[in-house]
């Protein structure tokens, strides 16, 4: 992995000193991070800014992309570009480290074995090239209208490699982006399709459609359980009246 000093460390007596965890080395490459420093998980440069709030940025890599947001670019993920909500590929174990497709295409140029990084670089894609997608719509267009655009709420749904994890309305964008590093690592790890379920962000409402189908659901549940139990009394009551007898 290959970083270049940002505002985030101070070079101090030629030595370069991390702002958040205070560890020292003689470049940015070896300063060696404390765990959970958020500092030792910024991939890139872009943006004089401090780190994201969150705590998912003490645990997965993150960057940033011509403004303020953070992205989590976790294993061999990389950031593709916010349109639409934001989409990241990805690129198997040579992606880890990288925050863009591009910088992986220049570690490729720098390496002296390899002597076609273009085509060396389709390979990769045509290897892996699967996709996540973090789509964002209007989640009550209904009750939106010109006259009152402060009305609109905004659904975020998370697709990965085809696998939809799960959608969300008006979650808080820490929580949001936390759920979405889990997603992604949890894939690099081969742990998504057992651990779908609970990956959600903490914060946010579920969908109109799938409240009401779990509504429906808790219906059909409760209607089932009545029936159970008056199957269950009309037994105990048949056996009452067989005994009724001795109680008169």
């Amino acid at each position: 992995m290959t970083r270049t000093p940002s505002w985030s460390e101070d070079v101090i007596g030629g030595d370069v000193q991390c702002r958040g965890c205070g560890c020292v080395g003689e470049t940015v490459d070896d300063v060696e991070h404390e765990d959970g420093c958020k500092e030792g998980h910024r991939l890139g440069t872009i943006n004089r800014r401090d780190p994201p709030e969150g705590d998912w940025a003490a645990k997965h890599d993150w960057t940033r992309y011509r403004g303020p947001d953070s992205w989590p670019v976790p294993g061999g993920w990389v950031f593709k570009d916010p349109e639409g909500g934001g989409w990241w590929e990805y690129f198997g174990d040579v992606g880890e480290g990288h925050e863009f497709d591009d910088s992986i295409l220049e570690a490729l140029k720098d390496n002296p074995t390899i002597n076609d990084p273009f085509e060396t670089f389709g390979d990769l894609r045509r290897d892996h090239g699967e996709y996540a997608f973090l789509r964002l719509e209007t989640a009550n267009p209904d009750e939106v209208s010109r006259r009152n655009p402060e009305d609109e709420k905004l659904e975020w749904t998370l697709e990965v490699a085809g696998m939809e994890v799960f959608s969300r309305i008006e979650p808080d964008r820490s929580d949001l982006m936390a759920a979405v590093a889990e997603a992604l690592q949890a894939y690099h790890a081969g742990e998504l399709e057992e651990r779908i379920e609970e990956i959600v962000p903490e914060t946010g409402e579920k969908p109109k459609a799938v409240r009401e189908q779990e509504q429906l659901e808790e219906r059909k549940e409760n209607n089932e359980s009545l029936d159970d139990f008056a199957t269950d009394g009309g037994v105990d009551q048949s056996s009452d009246g067989l005994d009724g007898g001795d109680r008169r």
